[in-house]
C-alpha cells in the first residue's frame, strides 16, 4: 500500500512464461521505468483504445523463440477490468477518418485477396472493434457485420452511431459457435491481450474452413521501429506483445492457419491528433495539435497487416 492508503502496481504483478512456445528462459531488452510505487488505480485507467502514455514495464524476449512480450505485468483479470470501464472520447472523436482509413485499406485487402470479397450475406466478427468504425466500413462492402468490444461504453456508442450489432465484453468461442463466420478481423487488438494463442485459437473454432483472418498489429522489426529505437510510438503501457513476421507468423502456424501475405498498413488520421499520440501525449497541452488541426495525414509507423486462412 501506499502511504495514501491505494495499492501499487508492483505489488499486483506477475511473472508471465512464453506465450508462443511456452518457455520461462527470458532475457530483458527493455528494463522497467517506474518505480513501483505508482498508483494500481491511475494504471488502470490508462487502458483504453487511445492510450498514450508510454511503456514504463519491463520488456522481456524469449530465449527459444524470440517472442518480445511484457513480464512482469498485471493479471488478465486486472487488465479486462481497465479496458471494460473505459470511457475514450477521443478515440469516438476521430470516427469519420477511421471509418474512410478503414475503407480504403478493406478495398486493398479485397483486390489483393479476391477470395476475400463478400458473397451475398458473408458474415464478419471484428474483436475489439471500439466504436465501430471498421464495421461501417466493412458493411458498406457488402459484408453482414457483427462486433464485439471490452468497453461497454465504446460499444454502446458503436450501437448508437452506426446501428451496428456490437457486444459488450470479451470474445468467447462459445457465445457465436463453430463456423459461425467467414472473416474474422483484429485491427490493433492483439498486442492487447494476455495470450495471443488462446484468442488466435478460439478464433480458429468460430471461423469456417477456408476462412478469413486478418490481422494489423505493429510490428517490433519495422524499419521505422528499428529506426526510432526507443523512441518508437508503439511502446505504449498497453501494450503486452510487441510481434515480429516471423513470431507472427509462428503463431498463425501452430494455432491452424495457412498464412496468405502480409503489407504495411497506412493508416489516414487528422495530423494534429496524429502528433499528438506520436509525442506520448507530451504536446497535448500545448496549442500544437490544434494549430496542426485535421488536414489528413496518411503514415505508417510499422504497422503491417496479416492475412490467413484457417487451414
Amino acid at each position: 500500500m501506499r502511504g495514501d492508503g491505494r495499492p501499487t502496481l508492483a505489488a499486483a504483478l506477475v511473472d508471465f512464461p512464453c506465450d508462443l512456445c511456452g518457455s520461462d528462459s527470458l532475457r530483458v531488452v527493455r528494463p522497467a521505468r517506474y518505480s513501483g510505487q505508482e498508483s494500481l488505480d491511475d494504471v488502470l485507467a490508462d487502458f483504453r483504445s487511445s492510450a498514450e502514455n508510454p511503456l514504463h514495464d519491463r520488456l522481456s524476449e524469449c530465449r527459444q523463440c524470440g517472442l518480445v512480450f511484457v513480464s512482469p505485468r498485471l493479471p488478465e483479470g486486472l487488465i479486462v477490468q481497465g479496458y471494460a470501464d473505459a470511457v475514450d472520447p477521443r478515440h469516438l472523436a476521430q470516427a469519420a477518418a477511421r471509418e474512410a482509413s478503414f475503407g480504403r485499406a478493406l478495398d486493398g485487402l479485397l483486390a489483393r485477396h479476391r477470395w476475400l470479397r463478400p458473397t451475398g450475406a458473408t458474415p464478419l466478427l471484428d474483436i475489439g472493434c471500439a466504436g465501430g468504425s471498421f464495421l461501417a466500413a466493412a458493411r458498406e462492402r457488402g459484408f453482414d457485420v457483427r462486433g464485439i468490444e471490452p468497453s461497454a461504453w465504446l460499444a454502446e456508442q458503436g450501437r448508437a452511431h452506426y446501428g451496428l450489432p456490437i457486444d459488450a465484453g470479451l470474445f468467447d468461442a462459445d457465445r457465436y459457435g463453430e463456423g459461425s463466420f467467414d472473416v474474422v478481423t483484429l485491427w490493433d487488438v492483439l498486442e492487447h491481450v494476455s495470450s495471443p494463442r488462446e484468442l488466435l485459437a478460439g478464433i480458429h473454432r468460430v471461423l469456417r474452413p477456408g476462412g478469413a483472418l486478418i490481422i494489423n498489429v505493429p510490428t517490433i522489426d519495422s524499419v521505422t521501429a528499428r529506426i526510432l529505437r526507443g523512441r518508437w510510438p508503439f511502446y505504449l503501457g498497453v501494450h503486452l506483445y510487441y510481434f515480429t513476421t516471423r513470431t507472427l507468423t509462428r503463431y498463425l502456424v501452430e494455432t491452424g492457419f495457412a498464412p496468405m501475405g502480409h503489407r504495411p498498413y497506412w493508416q489516414t488520421l487528422p495530423l494534429g491528433y496524429v502528433v499528438e499520440r506520436g509525442s506520448g501525449g507530451r504536446v497535448g497541452q500545448s496549442a500544437l495539435p490544434s494549430l496542426l488541426g485535421n488536414a489528413p495525414f496518411r503514415y505508417n509507423m510499422g504497422q503491417r497487416t496479416f492475412v490467413a486462412r484457417r487451414s
